[in-house]
């Protein structure tokens, strides 16, 4: 089996251009360097603690698949960067040359009291993409709900594993349903304070479009996951 994803979060070092301002001070900035089919770089200037970039692909790029490289720094006094990297296609599915050029744009929005900056990348072919970059001490202030850390295959021993996070601990119901909405899949998953992993023994589930659920209480997570023999 082979699973797709639809965001990943990455850390290397890398330069840019493009400055925007970061919420929070004036010394900080969030820059786009450089965009390829390969690759994204974002510089990050300042000096802050837990930076996080979260990547959010629109449903057709689920076409591609991804490795995340991670390289976690506890400040950022001088320039750092953040980087995706395409790693492979699924034969059959997608052609690459359909998916590229792709440019940044201004932000879509800046919220002060969150720390948060939304940028989209816009292409030729597709409807755009967003991602959230924002800072650990800023998340600390938001009301606490599930947030989506990682969500990556092992399509070797076919489980997929999820990382989640929190700021207390809660009970949770991780599901998986099939496009046409029919419960395949039900555990619990305990969420502790910070970040909690499970691993989901897929097993034989089809070839196919399924939606990951995590549920707790009002709070609700959804995600897509395609699975392909």
């Amino acid at each position: 089996m082979v699973f797709l994803l639809i965001f990943t979060l990455e850390s290397v070092p890398a330069s840019g251009a493009s400055v925007f301002p970061f919420p929070g001070s004036s010394s900080e900035a969030l820059s786009a360097a450089a965009f390829s089919p390969d690759s994204l770089t974002i510089r990050l200037e300042g000096e802050r603690e837990g930076i996080v970039l979260r990547w959010i692909a629109p449903p057709l790029f689920s076409c591609l698949t991804y490795t995340v490289e991670r390289a976690w720094t506890t400040s950022f006094s001088t320039t750092a960067a953040l980087q995706w990297k395409e790693v492979g296609t699924v034969p059959g599915i997608c052609n690459v040359s359909e998916y590229i050029p792709y440019s940044f744009v201004d932000p879509l929005s800046t919220d002060i009291t969150t720390g948060r900056i939304r940028y989209r990348l816009s292409g030729e072919t597709l409807g755009g993409w967003e991602f959230e970059f924002y800072s650990e001490d800023h998340l600390l202030a938001l009301p606490d709900r599930i947030e989506l850390v990682d969500l990556y295959p092992l399509p070797a021993s076919q489980v997929l594993t999820v990382s989640l996070a929190v700021q207390q601990p809660r009970a949770a119901i991780l599901q998986l349903f099939s496009s046409a909405g029919r419960r395949v899949m039900r555990m619990d998953f305990p969420l502790e304070s910070g970040v909690s992993t499970r691993t989901i023994e897929l097993g034989s589930l089809p070839a196919g479009a399924y939606i990951l659920e995590v549920r707790s209480d009002a709070d609700v997570l959804r995600k897509m996951v395609q699975v392909m023999r």
